[in-house]
């Protein structure tokens, strides 16, 4: 009987701290995913932003520019604090399990957000130095901008306020309706590049091309972090993606 009754407050002792843990990887991951969702609508911001920048101006001034630097600076300043966050939330709860992959679901998602946002600055640098780029294919980018920005922000908005899973399925459809986009642009872009010369065509494919594409990496990125939160769910979710993929091919 006494062995029961030494044994109990041990077993209570450990149910205590394995609650009083639980509560604190909680907590912690609150903090993270709060900082991730201001970061997620600062990135939206930066877009909307240089949408409505370009939809009012031929061409980004050097007042304008300064304000992306600022906005490209306070990124740099959410992804540094996350990281930070999310080390010592690993180093002082050693999470396991969801938890732990949580937390890198938020490391890899804050890696997506950040080109997100350094695509802002390419973007606005690129209309900042080029003063002259053509009334269609800067309508053409112009468009680019406004679809990739609207379907970041719908897939954003959707992990925000619904599950992974969801989310991913919804990420999946933007981003197979903005490829169809994309394909229609390209065509577009070359029947303009038709009638325009060799140094004429060297000139675009060296910058706007690029901003193309920047705007088109945007919404896999988005699907990216759709990817990392089911992740935390499904721990196989990548290993079967990769078989699927190598099936596709194979076919």
């Amino acid at each position: 009987m006494c062995i029961v009754y030494l044994e109990k407050p041990r077993l209570q002792e450990k149910e205590d701290k394995m609650a009083a843990n639980y509560s604190l990887l909680k907590d912690s991951e609150n903090e993270l995913l709060e900082k991730f969702r201001a970061f997620s609508r600062h990135v939206i911001f930066s877009w909307r932003t240089l949408y409505k920048t370009l939809q009012t101006n031929e061409t980004i001034s050097e007042e304008q520019l300064q304000t992306f630097f600022e906005l490209e600076d306070q990124s740099n300043h959410f992804e540094a604090e996350i990281l930070d966050d999310s080390i010592w939330a690993i180093s002082k709860n050693q999470p396991v399990g969801n938890h732990l992959r949580f937390i890198i679901a938020i490391l890899n998602s804050i890696t997506d957000l950040e080109r997100m946002a350094d695509y802002v600055m390419s973007t606005a640098k690129f209309f900042y130095t080029h003063k002259k780029v053509g009334d269609k294919i800067r309508d053409l980018l112009i468009s680019s901008i406004k679809d990739s920005s609207s379907y970041i922000e719908k897939i954003l908005d959707c992990l925000m306020n619904k599950k992974a899973v969801e989310t991913y399925e919804v990420a999946v459809k933007y981003q197979n309706a903005y490829q169809d986009k994309y394909s229609s642009t390209m065509v577009e872009l070359s029947k303009i590049l038709h009638s325009k010369t060799a140094k004429e065509i060297a000139n675009i494919l060296t910058g706007a091309i690029i901003i193309f594409k920047h705007v088109e990496r945007n919404v896999d990125h988005a699907l990216n972090i759709a990817e990392n939160f089911l992740y935390i769910k499904e721990s196989d979710f990548f290993f079967s993606k990769k078989s699927k993929q190598i099936n596709k091919i194979k076919k």
